[in-house]
């Protein structure tokens, strides 16, 4: 059994996974690593402190988890250190592929959708947008394409493609 600590809203949701125990248990499993906690609202808690943690370090954490060289930089002990503040939470850890593990591990279990160093990398805001605008362009070129008009890659921006291809099916629509 997994557990899925992208969506904790209640304590409730955390309880109907199971007993305490066995809970405590698949939250390790997943995070690779027991969190300390003596109950449901201790471990409810914690969570929730590194959920939000995630949320708000969101942009460094994803430059980090594509890039362990950047981690590597600081040594370990102030990598340690570093990431478990980011995190939210301590990270335990001896040496560095236990830490870079851990770390991960920590990230893919409360953003499972952006899996790391994986198929899908984890992208800063920056990278989505471009990625979005490549996308949206190529989307643009295809339909064009439908329509008889061939677009290349131009200097134009989309505002102005799009003014520049009502032009043309005016011209050859009427």
């Amino acid at each position: 059994m997994v557990i899925d600590l992208t969506d904790l809203s209640s304590i409730g949701q955390l309880k109907a996974q199971g007993d305490f125990r066995s809970v405590k248990s698949l939250v390790a499993k997943a995070l690779g690593f027991a969190i300390k906690a003596n109950s449901w609202d201790g471990l409810y808690g914690q969570l929730c402190k590194i959920r939000a943690a995630i949320i708000e370090n969101h942009q460094q954490l994803c430059v980090l988890a594509n890039n362990d060289a950047a981690i590597r930089a600081w040594g370990f002990d102030k990598a340690k250190k570093a990431l478990s503040v980011l995190l939210g939470v301590k990270l335990p850890a001896e040496n560095w592929p236990q830490l870079l593990s851990r770390f991960q591990q920590v990230m893919s279990a409360f953003l499972p959708n952006e899996t790391l160093n994986g198929n899908s990398p984890l992208y800063t805001h920056e990278e989505k947008v471009r990625k979005f605008d490549q996308i949206k362009f190529q989307n643009f070129v295809n339909s064009s394409k439908l329509e008889g008009i061939d677009v290349t890659k131009s200097h134009l921006s989309m505002a102005e493609l799009v003014k520049k291809y009502t032009e043309i099916g005016k011209n050859v629509h009427g």
